[in-house]
């Protein structure tokens, strides 16, 4: 890949000289070299001359009026490079900082990747306390995080942690960017005074096609050369209207722009008046003057400074017309498909995660267009999910991260989302989604997946008032569309009970494995050729009485020898279970623990028995898979899973809580072989019925998103 090098500088002699040193320095030096000077300062020949030394091609242009935008815009006309790679005149970058982006977006095998930014570090200090604090009320107010572009993972996750890879919202500062993402794309040059943000408003106008990433590998020192640098009361009235101008320029001048507005306009002054409190009074005053001082000219002139956009023209015409094509205009509009939005906090290997991605992919998009966001990392199902999926991530920093709620309203805004969906009781994802139904007006969907009781009602207290905001609840059992009323008191009025479906992958199950395939399936996992395996699959909470099972293999196990234990799932009881097999003496090596996986109907096809002791459900999708796939069942005697399991028919049921009553079950199915064939067949067809068929759970959601939007 050949790559340019851009350099817009304003007479800074001093710190040219020091950039182009640092990139002649460059273990790959960059394929062409453009430096737009837009003051009457030096030209720097002995260094130019160096680069053509080394066959680099070499393009010095000047302006006859400062401007960053405009200088900008007349470097990207001369650079030919594949890669674009800006520079400021006071940074200085390591030694190997072409040569590492160079990498990263050869690893991009999807050509997706359209911009990588650095880690910008401060020449003279290392960040204090003061920095981290300003940092922190930064991203609180969530300060340039307009919206958010959608982004699948484009690197796995051993690239991402070779090159220290995050993907980000926008890119500000140095960046590096794919000529190809950049198409028929310039500066604005009528950003205010030094066009402050300038690279911001040009990631957020790239296509959403393109991704963007943080690079924490790549570091460069900014030396924050004051020559012909505004002072802080400009610097302050430039911030100002440029926020206002790019918000309302990207969103749309909107209640909901307004809102976010105010609030990053709020918190920005709140810190720099928390600052000029703490002692650095001079400068956070200036800065504090000078923002105050753009805002109330810029709000004058703000509907004549941001462009329309389509819908404000569209708007504007129709009202010139006759009345017939204003009604034609409306109905167009009201024809267009739903767009629902799904929030969950990650797609990892769950049941509420898989029964959102078999949903995603099985809506009509002639009907309903779907986005995804995680307010955590992707997670493993990520690359599963439909290429019309809009995807958006990492939203969240940490567990108190306010910053999320304006970053949800901006998108919701600008995606025009008529519906939310948030999946899975309470939690973060129950807390935004309220808040962000309530600032945008839309209504909220709330897919339950726990069972709430009066000791743990799955909705934590502030979710409890939030409550309310909630439009309707899906319940997924009737059951737990009961403990929905009488633990929660959440009217049955709005709540509607959709079953789970059968994922595709059990109800593609349809063959048994050859007694080769088992024995291989054995040999992998280092088991005798006739080991009995008993399969349970469930997050390691304790919810899942994943201690009941052990006291029970410790009962089954001294009288069968060829009996293995498989726990299928992860969580923060792995340690205690450990140590609970220890202390009832049980050989490490007849429990065997295969932690998160993605292939479970394919795992369960080779297992014997499928046992799962849980002290509550609100539906039983592991259960339903293992009778899906033709095996034995023992459960727990629970609301969910008794409209499950028939006993004595379809599989066995056993009080909660009780490892004897337990182990008696697994002995008496473990001595008589054509019981468990009998029992495994009847469930197999019970599983299999139409009741449960994804077809089935996707045309009643499709219902009730119509009523609801």
């Amino acid at each position: 890949m050949k790559i340019s090098a851009i350099i817009c500088t304003s007479n800074r002699p001093a710190g040219l000289a020091g950039l182009l040193r640092a990139l002649l320095a460059q273990q790959r030096l960059p394929d062409q070299l453009v430096i737009v000077e837009d003051r009457q300062g030096p030209e720097p020949r002995e260094m130019l001359s160096a680069f053509r030394g080394k066959a680099v091609q070499v393009c010095y242009l000047r302006r006859s009026s400062p401007g960053l935008t405009a200088s900008r815009n007349l470097a990207l006309a001369h650079a030919s490079g594949d890669l674009l790679s800006f520079f400021d005149d006071d940074t200085t970058p390591a030694p190997d900082y072409l040569h590492a982006v160079e990498q990263v977006f050869a690893a991009d095998t999807t050509a997706r990747l359209g911009g990588l930014a650095p880690v910008l570090e401060p020449w003279d200090h290392r960040p204090g306390p003061g920095d981290r604090l300003w940092q922190f009320l930064m991203h609180l107010t969530g300060l340039w995080s307009l919206p958010h572009r959608p982004s699948r993972p484009i690197f796995s996750q051993a690239v991402c942690f070779r090159f220290g890879l995050r993907p980000a919202s926008f890119l500000p500062g140095v960046v590096t960017y794919r000529r190809a993402a950049l198409h028929n794309l310039r500066f604005d040059q009528r950003l205010a005074d030094y066009a402050l943000a300038e690279d911001l408003d040009l990631s957020f106008s790239l296509p959403d096609r393109w991704q963007l990433y943080r690079c924490t590998a790549l570091r460069i020192r900014h030396h924050h050369d004051p020559l012909h640098r505004p002072d802080r009361l400009t610097m302050g009235r430039m911030l100002a209207r440029n926020l206002l101008y790019i918000t309302c320029k990207h969103t749309g001048l909107r209640i909901g722009t307004l809102v976010v507005l105010l609030w990053q306009l709020i918190g920005l002054c709140s810190a720099h008046l928390l600052f000029t409190i703490l002692g650095n009074t001079s400068s956070h005053l200036a800065w504090l003057a000078g923002i105050l001082r753009g805002l109330l000219p810029a709000l004058n002139n703000l509907r004549d400074s941001v462009p329309k956009s389509p819908n404000v023209i569209a708007r504007s015409e129709a009202t010139k017309q006759s009345q017939p094509f204003a009604a034609e205009k409306l109905i167009k509009h009201a024809t267009r498909p739903k767009h629902i939005l799904f929030i969950l906090n990650t797609l990892a290997p769950g049941g509420a995660e898989q029964l959102t991605l078999t949903l995603l992919q099985g809506l009509n998009p002639q009907r309903f267009s779907t986005s995804l966001l995680c307010l955590q990392d992707p997670g493993p199902l990520a690359p599963k999910l439909p290429r019309s999926v809009h995807f958006y991530h990492n939203f969240s920093a940490h567990k108190f991260d306010l910053s999320v709620l304006p970053s949800m309203v901006r998108l919701i805004l600008r995606r025009r989302i008529d519906l939310l969906v948030s999946v899975g009781n309470g939690g973060d994802r129950m807390f935004f989604s309220s808040l962000a139904s309530l600032l945008t007006a839309r209504p909220l969907l709330l897919w339950c997946h726990s069972y709430p009781t009066l000791a743990e009602p799955t909705f934590e207290r502030f979710n409890r008032l939030l409550r309310t905001i909630t439009s309707t609840f899906v319940a997924v059992s009737a059951a737990q569309a009961q403990a929905l009323t009488r633990v929660l008191h959440i009217p049955t009025s709005r709540i509607e009970l959709i079953e789970n479906a059968l994922p595709p992958a059990a109800a593609a199950s349809t063959q048994t494995p050859s007694a080769r395939q088992l024995a291989s399936f054995r040999n992998n996992l280092n088991l005798p050729a006739g080991a009995f395996l008993i399969a349970t699959v469930a997050n390691l909470r304790p919810v899942k009485a994943h201690d009941v099972l052990i006291d029970a293999a410790a009962e089954v196990l001294p009288h069968h020898y060829n009996v293995y234990f498989l726990l299928i799932g992860q969580g923060p009881q792995d340690e205690v279970i450990r140590r609970h097999i220890d202390l009832l003496k049980i050989d490490r090596n007849r429990i065997i623990f295969l932690g998160q996986r993605l292939d479970v109907p394919q795992l369960l096809c080779h297992c014997n028995l499928f046992v799962l002791p849980s002290y509550r459900e609100s539906f039983g999708l592991a259960l339903l898979e293992a009778m899906a796939v033709g095996l034995p069942v023992i459960a727990t005697d629970t609301p969910a899973l008794r409209s499950l399991i028939n006993h004595n028919r379809t599989g066995l049921l056993v009080r909660a809580g009780r490892p004897h009553r337990l182990a008696q079950a697994i002995l008496a199915l473990l001595s008589d072989p054509d019981r468990r064939t009998a029992l495994a067949e009847r469930a197999r067809r019970f599983a299999r019925q139409k009741r449960f068929s994804i077809p089935s759970m996707i045309t009643a959601f499709e219902g009730l998103f119509e009523l609801l939007s």
